[in-house]
């Protein structure tokens, strides 16, 4: 299973996609803006595996009168894999299609790419089989060669090692969180033109990426009690909201703090913030969770209660 991070809005935030160079890198063509010019310095970089996205419709629907577009992409993109032979280039058509007929238009891209991968991702479309296939979500998997993408569901927030465990057959596994598409967080509703407008302060950072690329490690020991819930990334509303994507823990004990350990030293303390409204008592740590590591020990009221690993979503999962 070759490791990705689908950085889908990348053209906004050059500089960080190329840090990470050495994961596969999934990104759109033109939706958040013209993706060739990071594509190549990804590649320039070292990158083995790109997949690009080369159009998304809100709605789902395409056809026939996005033909010109995909043949305009698809030959732009085949550039590159000429100038790169090194390195595979994937070319998907449609993002989440509803065609029942996808082979047309992959055929297209293929003709037109000779040197990419044509790669058909469906959203309620039929599967390909004559290219590789990509889901996303809970998508059932298809038969034959497929690549998977949490594209559109928050990987801090899911079970990751039971995703791993089933998509773990999968040639390529990107990790994607909603802030790769310029979200604060999940439920950020703000109209995709205001996102990029503001994309410099939305943009995740190097370390935030770091966070997501840290989900492809071992979760190892993991054990809390009923009604605790272990956020690695607390949800950030606003640019200015610093306890966003810090670790936070929600219990059902009141204290001071919450104090991490790893044997007998303390590695970090999360002080009380104040009342949970799903019910419980917040407790926020001063830096993001995959810093701290794994094989922590939760005590509270000098108590151990569990084991956890800072930079995993722990207790229930969305």
């Amino acid at each position: 299973m070759i490791e990705g991070l689908d950085l889908l809005a990348g053209a906004q935030y050059k500089k960080e996609v190329t840090l990470f160079s050495n994961y596969a890198t999934g990104i759109f063509a033109e939706t958040f803006g013209d993706a060739y010019p990071v594509t190549e310095d990804t590649l320039k970089k070292g990158c083995k595996l790109i997949r690009i996205q080369l159009i998304w419709s809100d709605s789902h629907q395409f056809g026939d009168r996005d033909i010109k577009k995909v043949k305009e992409l698809s030959r732009k993109y085949n550039i590159l894999a000429n100038k790169y032979p090194a390195a595979d280039i994937r070319l998907s058509p449609f993002c989440e299609h509803n065609l029942s007929n996808p082979d047309k238009y992959l055929d297209i891209a293929q003709l037109e790419a000779p040197n990419c991968t044509i790669v058909n991702t469906p959203w309620k479309g039929a599967f390909s089989a004559k290219y590789i296939n990509e889901i996303h979500g809970d998508h059932a998997k298809p038969s034959g060669r497929y690549q998977y993408s949490f594209d559109g569901t928050e990987c801090t927030n899911a079970d990751v090692e039971g995703y791993k465990k089933k998509y773990g057959d999968a040639e390529v596994f990107f990790m994607w969180s909603s802030r790769f598409n310029l979200r604060f967080r999940e439920k950020d509703t703000t109209p995709r033109p205001q996102r990029i407008k503001e994309s410099k302060m939305r943009k995740p950072n190097k370390d935030y990426i770091q966070s997501i690329a840290y989900l492809f490690n071992d979760k190892g020991r993991s054990s809390l009690p009923k009604h605790w819930l272990v956020k690695s990334h607390a949800e950030k509303h606003q640019a200015n909201d610093y306890k966003g994507d810090k670790l936070l823990i929600i219990s059902p004990i009141h204290a001071a703090a919450i104090e991490l350990k790893r044997g007998s030293k303390i590695i970090a303390k999360l002080p009380y913030y104040g009342s949970f409204d799903g019910g419980g008592f917040r407790y926020y740590s001063a830096t993001m969770g995959f810093k701290l590591g794994s094989d922590l020990d939760v005590y509270i009221n000098k108590k151990k209660v569990g084991t956890i690993n800072g930079g995993f979503r722990d207790g229930s999962f969305r």
